[in-house]
C-alpha cells in the first residue's frame, strides 16, 4: 500500500454519497490508469465516468498531514469535490502496486565501477 486511506477519509469526510459513490467507481473498476509519484506525492489517475462512454484525467497533490492540497479532474464538478478524485484515493490505497508507482534511478548503484581496478597490461 503506497498511499494512506486516511488521505481518503479526510477527503470525503462527512460526505456519505461521495464516500459510496468512490467506492462503487473502484468496485467496477472504473480506474483505468493510476501513477503515483512518491517524490512529487501526485496521484495521475484516469476515471471513466459511471454513466457516459467518457473518462476524466484527474490529478491530486497529498499534503504532508493526510490533507489532499490540490486537485483537478475534467468533469464537471471538477472545481470541487468530485468522485473521481476520491476514487483514485481508495484506489490508491486498496490496488496500488509496485507498477502503479513511478521509478526513479539510484544516484549511487550498488554496481558503479570500481576506480582502482588495474588490467593486466597495468
Amino acid at each position: 500500500m503506497a498511499i494512506s486511506i486516511q488521505y481518503w477519509a479526510n477527503y470525503t469526510a462527512e460526505k456519505p454519497k461521495l464516500m459510496r459513490k468512490s467506492d462503487n467507481a473502484v468496485i467496477s473498476n472504473h480506474v483505468l490508469k493510476f501513477l503515483f509519484d512518491q517524490e512529487t506525492k501526485t496521484i495521475h489517475s484516469v476515471i471513466q465516468a459511471s454513466m457516459r462512454n467518457t473518462s476524466y484525467k484527474v490529478t491530486a497533490n497529498l499534503g504532508n498531514s493526510y490533507e489532499v492540497s490540490n486537485t483537478s479532474c475534467e468533469c464537471p464538478l471538477g472545481k470541487y469535490e468530485c468522485h473521481h478524485v476520491a476514487s483514485a484515493l481508495l484506489y490508491g490505497y486498496k490496488c496500488v502496486s509496485k507498477t502503479d508507482i513511478k521509478c526513479g534511478w539510484l544516484k549511487n548503484t550498488k554496481t558503479s565501477i570500481k576506480k582502482d581496478i588495474k588490467t593486466m597490461e597495468e
